[in-house]
C-alpha cells in the first residue's frame, strides 16, 4: 500500500504539478469555477460544496476546487492564532481544562469564520473537511506542528497548527490551505494574500520538514524522521516549495565546523522550466559559494568559512528566501 501510494504521488507530481502550465491545464476547469465565486458566504456549506464541485468529474478536480476556493477566500487572523497559542501554553499541563477550552474556542473560531471569512489554521482545516464531506470526499483534520522562521518549535511546545489529509483513489495525500492562502507580515501582523498552490497535494517526504503531525500515522511514508529531526532542521521558506526544490542532504539549522571546513548542501530541482538563480547571504551580506550542477538537476552548494564566529547563512532563489542556517565556526 505504501509503495502504491508513493507511485501515485510521483505520478501526481510529475503529471499534475510539475510545471505551472501542466497544473493550469489539468485543473483549468476547477480553477475557473473557483474564480466565479469570490467571497461567497460560508453559512451554507452544502450549497457551496455543490456549486464548486457538481460539474467536475473526478475527486482530484473536486478537491482542487475546494482547496483553491478556501485558500483564495479565507484570510488568516494573526490575533486568533496568538490567542490560541497563548492558551494552549497556559493549559498544556491540564488536559481537562484544555479540552474544555478547545471546544469553546472552536465555536468562536467558526463563528468568526462565518461572519468575517477570517480564521486561523483550525478554521481552514475545518472548512476543507466540511466541504469535502458534502462533496463525498473523505478527509481528515491533522493536528501537529508548523515550523517557520518566526515559529520556534521546541520539545515542550504545544500543538500549533492544523492541516488536512484527503483520500483520493484509495490513497491519502496532504495539503495545507492556510499556508497556501498567504502569510502574516512580521512588522504589522497584517495578512498578505498569496495565490500559491505549493501546499496542494505536497510530497510527504518534503512536507515533514515544515509540518510534523501529532499522530505519526499521518507522516505518510516509511522510516519517518524523529521529532528532533524536525525541530533541529534548517528553516525552510515557502519559496522553497514554489520553486519545486527537494532537499537531498543538509546539516541541521545549527552547524558547527572548524575553520575552512566545508558545509555542503544538496538540492534537486524538480521543474527545469522555473530556472531559479541562487544567491547567498552571510549576516545579510551577499557572498559567493561553490555551486556544482549535475545533468539530473542536482545542485551541490559548498560554503567555507575562514574566520571563527557565529554566522547567519541564507540561501535564496531570485531574491526569495529558501533556506536559513546558523553556522558556528570554531
Amino acid at each position: 500500500m505504501i509503495f502504491s501510494r508513493l507511485v501515485i504521488i510521483l505520478f501526481l507530481l510529475f503529471h499534475f504539478q510539475l510545471t505551472n502550465a501542466q497544473t493550469h491545464n489539468r485543473f483549468e476547469k476547477a480553477d475557473s469555477i473557483v474564480a466565479h465565486y469570490p467571497n461567497h458566504g460560508t453559512d451554507n456549506l452544502p450549497y457551496l460544496a455543490h456549486i464548486l464541485t457538481d460539474s467536475l468529474d473526478t475527486d482530484i478536480e473536486k478537491y482542487r476546487a475546494i482547496f483553491m476556493w478556501v485558500s483564495h477566500n479565507i484570510s488568516n487572523d494573526y490575533y486568533l492564532y496568538r490567542e490560541n497559542i497563548r492558551n494552549r501554553n497556559k493549559l498544556k499541563n491540564n488536559p481537562e481544562k484544555l479540552s474544555r477550552w478547545e471546544r469553546n474556542y472552536s465555536a468562536k473560531v467558526f463563528k468568526r469564520l462565518n461572519n468575517t471569512q477570517q480564521s486561523m489554521c483550525t478554521g481552514y482545516a475545518f472548512l476543507i473537511h466540511e466541504l469535502c464531506l458534502h462533496a463525498g470526499i473523505k478527509s481528515k483534520i491533522i493536528n501537529g506542528y508548523g515550523r517557520t522562521s518566526t515559529t520556534n518549535v521546541k520539545k515542550s511546545s504545544p500543538i500549533n497548527h492544523s492541516w488536512n489529509a484527503v483520500l483520493i483513489e484509495d490513497d491519502w495525500y496532504l495539503s495545507d490551505a492556510t499556508w497556501s492562502s498567504g502569510y502574516i507580515r512580521s512588522d504589522n501582523k497584517s495578512f498578505v494574500p498569496v495565490k500559491d498552490d505549493s501546499y496542494f497535494l505536497i510530497d510527504p517526504q518534503q512536507f515533514w520538514r515544515t509540518h510534523f503531525p501529532e499522530d505519526m500515522n499521518w507522516i505518510l511514508f516509511d522510516n519517518p524522521p524523529q521529532f528532533e529531526d524536525f525541530i533541529n532542521g534548517p528553516i525552510i521558506y515557502r519559496s522553497f516549495y514554489k520553486f519545486k526544490l527537494e532537499l537531498l542532504s543538509s546539516p541541521g539549522f545549527r552547524v558547527e565546523v572548524d575553520n575552512k571546513e566545508p558545509v555542503v548542501i544538496a538540492l534537486k530541482h524538480l521543474d527545469p522550466t522555473l530556472k531559479p538563480h541562487f544567491t547567498y547571504n552571510l549576516n545579510s551580506n551577499k557572498i559567493n559559494a561553490s555551486q556544482v550542477a549535475n545533468e539530473d538537476s542536482t545542485y551541490y552548494l559548498t560554503f567555507e568559512f575562514k574566520k571563527s564566529g557565529i554566522y547567519d547563512l541564507q540561501i535564496l532563489a531570485n531574491n526569495e528566501n529558501l533556506l536559513s542556517y546558523q553556522v558556528v565556526v570554531k
